[in-house]
């Protein structure tokens, strides 16, 4: 086995890039909670908020979709 040298990393490609990709969904996933969090505060419809926010972003239209179809499966 080859030695790492200090400060390498001691993941490959593929892991480091699957321990992004969780650490982004956790992220989101929080951001998430706390809108509803928030929403339910202020009684706001939290799809209704998101739509808002997401009127001019293409990206976050697509992630809303997917989450609405997570959702009824």
């Amino acid at each position: 086995m080859a030695e790492k040298k200090r400060g390498e990393s001691v993941l490959t490609p593929k892991q480091e890039k699957t321990l992004e990709l969780t650490v982004v969904e956790k992220i989101w996933g929080y951001l998430l909670e706390l809108q509803s969090l928030i929403a339910d505060i202020f009684e706001i419809a939290m799809e209704e908020t998101l739509n808002e926010i997401a009127d001019d972003n293409q990206l976050i239209k697509k992630i809303i979709k997917m989450m609405a179809a997570l959702n009824t499966a």
